[in-house]
């Protein structure tokens, strides 16, 4: 790794550990600067702003996370060890990345035409048309309800990510701090399997 690299990958993590306990919308780039151990000049020649950090830790996530999926996908193992994986490693992901969610969502807003391209590039596109294409066999051979695959692939997704976008709302109706919330999310990769397994049978 050049130099370049490892003051770039420096304040990424820099940055990643400032986001997590500020949010984005409470992150100074003098904080990240500080964490990284750096002067924000040079902070600033790397990235020129919040916005820009952000989208550098998110795209670091995708590449990170949906390779593994499409590995997973791949894989000669039943459908429902498939599924139990997947949100294992999707709760995970945003366990290490919980802003990732609302990060998403702004950016979806602010550039969708940017978003999208990136998502669709062949370097971190999801192949979750393998998954779609698994449970349509298996809803063929009556091993699960006839349920629209797409939708069973959504709700899936979904049950995974609400509980990070709308963490802050959770925490305060529940009463909770990071830990208990953390906690939770570790005991929902074995009730969200379990939900949607349930869900599917025939």
């Amino acid at each position: 790794m050049s130099k370049d690299e490892t003051t770039e990958q420096k304040i990424l993590e820099a940055a990643k550990r400032v986001f997590q306990k500020k949010g984005m919308g409470g992150a100074r780039m003098q904080e990240i600067a500080d964490e990284a151990g750096i002067n924000k000049a040079l902070l600033h020649y790397y990235f020129r702003n919040k916005e820009q950090l952000f989208e550098g830790i998110y795209k670091e996530s995708f590449r990170k996370i949906f390779p593994q999926f499409n590995e997973i996908l791949a894989t000669d193992e039943p459908m429902e060890k498939k599924m139990a994986t997947l949100v294992n490693n999707y709760i995970d992901m945003l366990l290490e990345n919980p802003q990732l969610p609302s990060f998403v969502i702004y950016e979806m807003n602010r550039e969708p035409r940017n978003f999208l391209d990136f998502i669709q590039s062949n370097e971190v596109r999801p192949k979750f048309d393998i998954l779609v294409n698994l449970l349509e066999e298996e809803a063929k051979k009556g091993k699960i309800k006839p349920i629209p695959a797409f939708h069973i692939v959504i709700n899936m997704i979904a049950m995974c990510v609400f509980p990070f976008a709308a963490a802050p709302m959770i925490k305060g109706i529940a009463g909770i701090d990071d830990i208990t919330f953390n906690k939770m999310m570790e005991e929902r990769k074995e009730i969200v399997t379990q939900f949607i397994l349930k869900a599917i049978e025939p």
